[in-house]
C-alpha cells in the first residue's frame, strides 16, 4: 500500500510538472471506464462486492493520476475579478431602480387612495345637501 502511495505521488509530481500522460495509460483508463459502464448497464458477468470495490479503487487511483489541479492564469483571474465587480455594480443599480419604482408606485397608490376617499366624501356631502334641499322645498 505504501508503494502505491509513493508511486501515485511521483506520478502526480511528474504531471504537475507538465508531463502529459502516456498513451497506454489513457487507453487503460478508457478501457476501465468502458468496462465499469458495461457492468453498470448489466452486460457481462456480475462481479462480487469486493471485486467491485477493488476495481473502483483502481479507477479512483487512475483518475487521481490523470486529474491534477490547474492554477488559472493571471489574465483569467483578473478578467474574472473585473467581471464579478461589474456584475455586482449592475445588481446594485438594478436593486436601486426597483426600490425607486416601488417608492414611486407606493406614492402614486397613496395619492390615488386619498383622491378616492376625498371624492367619496364630496359625493356624500353633495348627496346629503341635495337630499336636505328636497326636504326643505317639499316642506314649504
Amino acid at each position: 500500500m505504501q508503494g502505491d502511495d509513493s508511486n501515485t505521488q511521483s506520478m502526480l509530481a511528474r504531471m504537475a510538472a507538465g508531463v502529459i500522460p502516456r498513451a497506454d495509460f489513457v487507453r487503460k483508463l478508457g478501457s476501465e471506464i468502458g468496462r465499469a459502464a458495461r457492468e453498470k448497464m448489466g452486460y457481462g458477468a456480475q462481479a462480487s462486492f469486493q471485486e467491485r470495490v477493488i476495481e473502483l479503487r483502481k479507477l479512483v487511483r487512475l483518475l487521481r493520476q490523470t486529474l491534477i489541479p490547474v492554477q488559472p492564469r493571471l489574465a483569467f483571474r483578473t478578467a474574472l475579478g473585473e467581471q464579478l465587480r461589474f456584475d455586482a455594480v449592475k445588481v446594485e443599480v438594478e436593486r436601486q431602480n426597483r426600490w425607486r419604482w416601488l417608492v414611486i408606485g407606493s406614492a402614486v397608490g397613496s395619492v390615488l387612495s386619498l383622491l378616492g376617499v376625498l371624492t367619496a366624501l364630496l359625493l356624500r356631502q353633495r348627496h346629503v345637501r341635495l337630499h336636505t334641499n328636497k326636504k326643505t322645498i317639499g316642506a314649504v
